[in-house]
């Protein structure tokens, strides 16, 4: 609070000392002025005056009527002296604080140093007096105000709120502002000087515009989006938002190299260096700018030389994705008799050693990625679920390190995840199905050795070869569906991921890129809200599709071993067709309406319906029956 020294009158009570002329007591002249110049000087008390701390002036003791008009008139200069220095003698909090005490003290040395030489005068009259006050008072009350209005302001919100005053007064009260602001602002210069450079600065204050969440370990996966932010609030009008956002990212580029990557031998541009330790407000844009450029090459050089960025992409692609190799057939192989009970009767040692077998007979197989890598990082899991099936359940992820976790932080895992699972529903239906081929190359060669006189082999024949028939679109639906998660969209988007990944220059970028690659696996694979209903419809064709091998396992039963009955196995299949024709008419419909708002879906429909394969006969359901 600022204390206007000059609206309180002196009180005159009528039984004071000063109630009656008869009662004053006149001080030599000489004498009252140089103890005014005393109380210029701050003293709070001498023979003549003294301060009261409860009315936050000086009381002159007595002197004469005019004597004491003078030192009403002259007071004011003392009071804001006395309340300056207790301002200057209080505990700050605050590098900036400390930075405009020492300013502010510094003038009114000045000031003191002025009082001092009227001192040396022989002579003292109360015009002399007058006219000092009136050319020192302003620049008194605009340090006094200075310290009280920022009294328990700190950092940038210290700074902006000397800016307020550095735009009213005179040009003269202008400049002193600006030496003050200067000399104040040197402790955050050079705390933005030590981040540009170090990637950090001592803050005892916590009046730095970047803070540090001390939560955040340098191997958590959000280290990169939380472990340092701005702070607005703190945010000097002298630096923009915009160098505040790139001064952050250095400190995270330096942050990253040196505490992530355990780079501890790098180290800033010697010129940078330089240049920061010697720059002002005015020259740090250029500075910070240099600053960015050194860690950002610095960043994406140990992101490809030394974590091996490419090779982690790649091993993404080829086991969450197009399963590189025999991946998901070996897979699947070792898998399925485990992993068709229940999930939560599925045993995960035994799930897991199987799943290792699998990985050590793919790994001779694979090429174009790295193996040693691959083994190390590759895992499998399963989220049990007593409604679903183990293969429901499964999944196959990547044990992301630090700090690539950044990049590839837990909630791209868990979309990588979901991914692998649906490309490994359609894989599994295609293995499905080219097991249910070989079986009705052998269901051709029993219904061959049918007796013929039998009253049931004619039926059996034309089950069998309705079977068979069925069979075929079943895989002309998968072998496209799976060409086109393949090609034109797995192998299509890692095109352009590692085209616009060639062109990134910082982390940042990296991760904006690599966002936008999952997104876009999301939407052309149908994995978003929006593609919802139709990705429902091509599941529930696959689960279709392993209705009919199931039905078809039947069949073959009952022909090789007589165990079974023909008219529900025909029923089984009838309805499996019917319902196979419902689904795909259904989507066929829905991607001819969706390929205007979506274009990647024409590639999609004229995987599945090429010269119009499904014919209006077969969209019905035409299984001879």
């Amino acid at each position: 609070m600022h204390y206007d020294t000059t609206a309180e009158p002196l009180a005159r009570s009528a039984s004071g000392p000063h109630s009656s002329a008869s009662r004053r007591k006149a001080y030599d002249p000489q004498h009252f002025f140089r103890e005014v110049l005393f109380m210029w000087m701050g003293v709070p008390e001498t023979d003549v005056f003294s301060y009261s701390q409860e009315r936050r002036r000086y009381l002159l003791r007595e002197g004469s009527a005019a004597q004491e008009d003078m030192f009403e008139t002259l007071q004011e200069v003392g009071g804001c002296v006395h309340r300056l220095d207790e301002l200057l003698k209080t505990k700050s909090h605050s590098f900036l604080q400390q930075s405009l005490k020492a300013a502010v003290r510094k003038q009114l040395t000045m000031f003191l140093y002025f009082v001092s030489s009227l001192r040396e005068k022989e002579e003292y009259t109360f015009e002399l007096l007058l006219v000092a006050k009136l050319k020192a008072m302003s620049k008194l009350q605009l340090l006094l105000n200075l310290l009280t209005e920022t009294e328990h302001a700190k950092g940038g919100e210290l700074a902006t709120k000397l800016e307020v005053f550095h735009r009213q007064g005179s040009q003269r009260l202008q400049d002193l502002i600006h030496t003050i602001y200067v000399e104040t602002m040197g402790p955050l210069l050079h705390m933005t000087s030590q981040w540009v450079t170090k990637g950090e600065s001592p803050d005892p204050f916590i009046e730095f515009f970047i803070t540090i969440n001390d939560r955040v370990r340098d191997s958590d996966d959000d280290f990169w989006t939380t472990k340092y932010s701005l702070r607005s609030e703190m945010l000097p009008n002298t630096i923009t938002p915009q160098v505040a956002e790139r001064i952050l990212l250095v400190s995270k580029n330096i942050a990253f190299i040196r505490r992530c990557c355990r780079a501890k031998e790098w180290k800033m541009d010697p010129a940078v260096v330089s240049a920061a330790q010697n720059t002002d407000f005015n020259g740090l844009p250029n500075v910070v700018d240099a600053a960015v450029k050194c860690t950002n090459s610095a960043t994406m050089k140990l992101l490809h030389d030394k974590l091996g960025l490419n090779d982690v992409i790649g091993l993404i692609r080829g086991v969450c994705l197009v399963g590189c190799g025999e991946f998901y057939d070996v897979v699947i192989q070792r898998l399925d008799k485990l992993l068709v009970l229940q999930s939560h009767h599925v045993m995960l040692s035994e799930m897991t050693e199987k799943f290792k077998g699998a990985v050590d007979e793919v790994l001779p197989t694979i090429k174009g990625l790295n193996t040693d890598m691959f083994g190390s990082v590759a895992f499998c899991g399963l989220d049990k679920d007593e409604r679903v099936s183990g293969w429901d359940a499964f999944y196959v992820s990547l044990n992301i390190p630090s700090p690539l976790n950044n990049i590839f932080d837990a909630s791209a895992m868990r979309h990588y995840k979901q991914l692998f699972r649906f490309m490994l529903s359609v894989k599994r239906v295609e293995v499905a199905l080219k097991q249910a081929w070989r079986l009705s190359v052998f269901l051709d060669r029993i219904v061959v050795k049918l007796d013929r006189k039998r009253p049931e082999a004619l039926a059996y024949r034309v089950l069998a070869s309705d079977a068979h028939i069925l069979g075929m679109e079943l895989m002309h639906f998968v072998n496209n569906l799976w060409s086109y998660l393949v090609y034109e969209v797995t192998m299509s988007a890692f095109s352009t991921l590692s085209t616009k990944l060639k062109k990134c220059e910082s982390l940042d970028d990296v991760r904006r890129v690599h966002s936008a690659y999952l997104n876009d696996l999301r939407l052309y694979t149908l994995s978003n809200d929006d593609s919802l209903p139709t990705r429902k419809v091509i599941d529930r064709v696959l689960v279709l599709a392993r209705k009919h091998c199931a039905v078809q396992q039947l069949l073959v039963a009952l022909l090789e071993r007589d165990v079974g009955d023909v008219a529900s196995i025909k029923a089984e299949f009838s309805w499996v067709s019917t319902e196979f024709h419902r689904e795909v008419s259904n989507l066929l419909a829905v991607l001819d309406k969706q390929n205007l708002q979506y274009d990647f879906l024409n590639f999609l429909l004229l995987r599945l319906n090429f010269n119009r394969f499904y014919t209006e006969g077969k969209a019905a359901g035409t299984t001879r029956r």
